[in-house]
């Protein structure tokens, strides 16, 4: 269902690793393929792209995927004679993810058998400058991530998907294992001339695509491309290409060009999405939620063009002329009028709310997901330039409890990359927490090294005996307990999360629940015990004996319960020792 019509017969069955192949027309099929298809459908599949359904004999969604005609998907099975072919069909990966997907090894497909493996190594279009004024000039980088070299002569750079053969890439062009190559505007793809066909072309400032094309050694095309399709951009700024965690491709803005090495990663903000509530409960409010990241004050205007502003895409939102947010400044941008928002979520009158969103032009939140851009406007006849996108969904990977059930979508770290489903989770609170923004513990499994540049300690505030916050607990404690060392007593709510606690089992015993950093491996930790505060030598603290259990384990912490054995004692005081076993840190 979708896309085409066709009901399997009653009694239709499929072997094991069998196929069965379906087509618009038989006798084409026949004449092309030299035998008859399996059986005929009816309608066609869309040359621009759409959703394509298997459903039970009940209804229920058996497989589904959304295949679209441009980069990322790839560029050759659109009109150039290629098949769309899972990359790996028994792993049942996401299907509406493109890089789940490649072309055919050759031209007509293969339907009825398994598509041969492509012989080409996937060499990657991995960065992209596209946005230039004298001096600087167009560059296109290509990358080999494979184990040899691979020469890539004769192969292809195009920036229309409808004209693959548009520059042939020079003779003598290998890509080192693990190397790069890159071609500039000025001498190479902006060159014209009898060997690269199609002549010369640039790259587009307000955004197009850009592809790789493989072909073999008579310039036929093997059905391998890599490419993406990529919007307006700052001038000198570059794409690159980031894979998140999860193995999910994008081509976003850099940090800083690379061309030649390793990409610097993505640039993040300075205005970034916080938290989103798209499919609220009860009578509660969608609302988005943004954060200026940076250190200085962001005017949300073009300042060379005041009434340019900037502008959240996907609710059809535009920020009147004038609006400034202040460094690190969180502000709400809701669908209803801001002072009822305020009221009904007892928002703090510093927190500016702006709307309402929506309107003719423009809708409410999808609850099952969409694209939501914060666009930043450039020139006179403005274009506008994605500066934070995160293109969210109702379904895993993605946190499924905000759809409906109560939570918000929250941001878990705003200073990394948006559109990955890692990086968001369900609020803690039925509502979300429209107006706050909390930045992440580093990672408890860190060594003490990583966790001084996270929280950015260097010299005397580095040393395990410094308290850079003041409250008493010392790094090396606050690194032994994976605290922050740059707030005071943070997690200090008495409890599993918080500092150690005391717990009062029963007659005669007395516990110390503490979090057990489990990367800290040079640390040796003692509970210890004393009678009298005023006792040294053998009657003040002395290693306790204990009964440890774990009353709870992550990969990184362990909560740790040790019990005493108090008989006898009018009073009993505890404590927890951690000594650092590093030669440079007594």
């Amino acid at each position: 269902s979708n896309g085409i019509n066709y009901r399997f017969p009653n009694g239709t069955k499929l072997a094991p690793g069998g196929f069965f192949v379906i087509s618009e027309n038989a006798g084409h099929f026949h004449t092309r393929y030299g035998n008859p298809p399996s059986q005929v459908y009816l309608r066609q599949l869309s040359n621009d792209g759409e959703t394509l359904t298997i459903r039970d004999d009940l209804g229920a969604v058996v497989f589904r995927v959304r295949y679209r005609p441009g980069a990322p998907w790839p560029v050759l099975a659109n009109g150039h004679g290629f098949s769309l072919v899972p990359v790996s069909p028994d792993l049942n990966p996401d299907p509406d993810d493109p890089g789940n997907w490649r072309a055919s090894s050759a031209t007509g497909g293969s339907p009825g058998a398994d598509d041969p493996e492509p012989v080409f190594a996937p060499v990657r279009v991995n960065e992209a400058l596209t946005h230039t004024d004298l001096p600087l000039r167009d560059m296109i980088e290509l990358h080999n991530p494979s184990e040899q070299a691979v020469d890539v002569s004769g192969w292809y750079l195009t920036d229309k998907r409808s004209e693959p053969t548009r520059w042939r890439i020079p003779d003598e062009s290998v890509i080192e294992a693990g190397g790069f190559l890159v071609f500039e505007e000025s001498d190479e793809f902006g060159n014209i001339g009898p060997e690269h066909f199609g002549g010369a072309f640039a790259l587009s400032a307000n955004g197009e695509q850009v592809h790789l094309i493989a072909a073999d050694s008579d310039g036929e095309l093997s059905g391998y491309s890599h490419g993406f399709s990529f919007g307006a951009i700052e001038n000198g700024i570059s794409f690159g290409r980031y894979v998140t965690p999860a193995g999910i491709e994008h081509f976003v803005r850099q940090k800083e060009r690379t061309f030649g090495s390793e990409n610097a990663g993505p640039a993040v903000g300075p205005l970034v999405i916080t938290e989103l509530m798209y499919n609220p409960s009860g009578t509660n409010d969608e609302f988005i939620e943004l954060m200026n990241l940076s250190d200085a004050p962001l005017p949300l205007f073009d300042p060379a063009h005041p009434q340019n502003t900037w502008r959240v895409a996907g609710v059809n939102f535009n920020f009147s002329m004038g609006v400034e947010l202040a460094p690190k400044e969180i502000i709400l941008v809701v669908p209803v009028d801001p002072g009822s928002f305020r009221t009904r979520y007892s928002i703090d009158p510093q927190i500016r709310i702006f709307g309402p969103y929506g309107g003719p032009d423009g809708g409410t939140l999808s609850n099952s997901g969409e694209l939501i851009r914060v666009r930043k406007p450039d020139g006179s006849a403005p274009v506008y330039i994605d500066m934070d996108n995160v293109n969210y969904s109702d379904r895993s990977p993605w946190p499924t409890a905000p759809d409906g059930f109560g939570p918000s979508l929250e941001r878990i770290d705003p200073t990394a990359f948006a559109d990955d489903p890692d990086n968001w989770r369900a609020s803690a609170e039925i509502g979300g927490t429209p107006g706050v923004v909390e930045f992440p513990q580093p990672p408890p499994s860190a060594p003490y090294d990583t966790w001084l540049e996270f929280w950015e300690l260097s010299g005397d505030l580095a040393a395990p005996m410094a308290d850079p916050d003041g409250d008493g607990i010392v790094n090396l404690l606050e690194y032994a307990l994976a605290l922050d060392p740059t707030r005071p007593l943070s997690g200090a709510t008495p409890g599993l999360e918080g500092l150690p606690a005391i717990e009062i089992p029963g007659p005669n015993s007395l516990a110390l629940i503490y979090r057990k950093n489990l990367a800290a491996t040079d640390l040796t930790y003692t509970v210890e015990l004393s009678r009298n505060l005023s006792h040294t030598g053998e009657l003040g603290w002395q290693p306790a004996t204990v009964t440890e259990s774990v009353v709870s384990e992550t990969a990184d912490v362990r909560i740790m319960r040790a019990t005493m054995d108090t008989t006898g004692m009018e009073a009993a005081f505890c404590r927890l020792r951690v000594e650092s076993n590093a030669p440079a840190n007594p």
